[in-house]
């Protein structure tokens, strides 16, 4: 077995009952912080509509056909777990407007430093002279992880606040969808909408 699948197998091995300790604290934090979490969230959706409504009045941005949510590469490497929500037109990422924020669900990778601080020190028993880009590469499957759990959480919030904070007084398509996913790559809709309302 090469070191690589030897790292995997010890991540593997403590991350999991880590992770699902993470997701119970997690949980639990959504309900003591709920309305704290959801306010910051509505606020930023709020500026975005704002922002896309002047856009849309100087005649900057068409017709609204997605809004896509996606994990950044680099904030797994700042460790900053932000997300960009971007607001886009039938041409997706050609859009030639930039209408945008970034948001991060702190209370989902709350664990991430501490959980990989401990990591780092048993595989430091286990495996000799282990590099700091081994530990990165763990870091960032280990986030991954809690990616699809963000997207369960969005697909339950968003389309309430989108709806609250105006997204159908903008011009929109006829079939609006959100979706979520990795920036640039496959994309998964976790919210559709006709005729001016989500379905």
């Amino acid at each position: 077995m090469d070191r690589q699948e030897l790292l995997r197998q010890a991540a593997q091995t403590y991350l999991t009952p880590c992770y699902q300790n993470a997701a119970s604290l997690a949980l639990a934090a959504f309900t003591e912080q709920q309305e704290e979490i959801l306010g910051g969230l509505s606020r930023r959706v709020s500026g975005l509509v704002e922002t896309v409504r002047q856009q849309q009045e100087r005649g900057e941005k068409k017709a609204l056909r997605y809004l896509v949510v996606s994990s950044l590469f680099s904030s797994t490497v700042t460790r900053s777990y932000e997300y960009e929500f971007a607001l886009y037109d039938s041409e997706l990422y050609l859009d030639p407007t930039e209408s945008c924020f970034y948001w991060a669900p702190e209370f989902l990778f709350r664990q991430v430093e501490q959980d990989m601080a401990c990591f780092a020190e048993q595989a430091g028993r286990e495996l000799v002279r282990i590099r700091a880009f081994e530990l990165e590469e763990v870091r960032r499957m280990y986030v991954n992880g809690f990616h699809p759990a963000a997207g369960l959480f969005l697909q339950q919030v968003l389309p309430g606040i989108l709806e609250q904070n105006g997204l159908f007084s903008l011009s929109l398509e006829q079939e609006f969808s959100v979706h979520f996913g990795i920036y640039m790559e496959q994309l998964v809709e976790i919210a559709a909408a006709r005729g001016g309302k989500f379905e």
